[in-house]
């Protein structure tokens, strides 16, 4: 607890200085009290933007690349964005697009996937080609090999899948590894249309976990749940369907007053 006090006064005073350099326009002044901490990659992007923000784009560049150079083991997303815009300004688009790929094999994201799409213009298919196949790699790497260093990468390759309206693989993919409940959520609702039989699966497992947990909340959520169903069994010419399956909803939970008044406005 002491450490951490002196921790905070120190960072307190370096914050001060810092704020009294950069008032009085003294940037080198300002650098050197920041420099007197890189312990983090944040630490260098301060000082890369310090730069920037005073016109100094070339030591910006310096700074930031030092930091990436530091943590390339652990990239800090802002600071690789940081320096792909810098590149970008300076028209050095190759040294963006290297940047973005080493980042995206050691720590993937959305984000990062974002960007690499954007810059590719026309290319983007085979950017989403490379992407998924690196991601894949991982998932299918055989047991003993290192884990990846990114976290939930059955999340990742689901939320590219389905940004990019590959649904069909999105449901292999979940057939095979599972996923979170909300993001099955999420690809539920975008394949309503084009596999409506998987939606209502997942739907259906939706409104039984809600009306198990209970209370008025969960109850009206489930009965927005059981709308869409009705809907997607309209599409699809399955009516009947959702009339049995109403009815042996309201028998299993009759007990649970507040829902059966919600599920009353359902019947036909």
């Amino acid at each position: 607890a002491l450490r951490d006090d002196q921790f905070g006064r120190r960072y307190c005073l370096e914050s001060i200085l810092a704020s009294f350099a950069e008032r009085d326009g003294d940037v080198d002044a300002g650098i050197a009290v920041r420099a007197k901490d890189l312990s983090t990659p944040y630490s260098y992007l301060q000082i890369a933007q310090l730069c920037l923000d005073h016109g100094r784009q070339a030591q910006a560049l310096k700074w930031a690349e030092e930091g990436l150079w530091q943590f390339e083991d652990r990239p800090d997303e802002r600071l690789v964005l940081f320096a792909v815009d810098l590149y970008r300004r300076m028209d050095r688009k190759d040294d963006a697009g290297k940047l973005l790929w080493q980042t995206f094999e050691r720590s993937p994201s959305m984000e990062v996937y974002r960007r690499l799409k954007r810059a590719a213009g026309s290319a983007a298919a085979e950017v989403r080609d490379r992407a998924l196949a690196l991601l894949q790699s991982q998932l299918s790497a055989p047991a003993g090999r290192a884990a990846p260093r990114w976290s939930s990468p059955r999340e990742l390759v689901l939320e590219v899948m389905m940004s990019e309206g590959l649904l069909a693989q999105a449901w292999d993919l979940v057939h095979k590894y599972g996923c979170s409940d909300l993001l099955l959520a999420s690809l539920a609702q975008a394949s309503e249309k084009s596999h409506p039989a998987e939606a209502l699966k997942v739907h259906a497992q939706q409104v039984e976990r809600m009306v198990r947990l209970g209370g008025q909340d969960n109850y009206k959520a489930a009965s927005k749940v059981i709308d869409r169903m009705r809907r997607i069994r309209a599409h699809i010419g399955e009516n009947a369907d959702h009339a049995a399956y109403l009815a042996d909803l309201m028998l299993r939970h009759k007990a649970k007053r507040n829902f059966m008044a919600l599920l009353q406005q359902h019947r036909p």
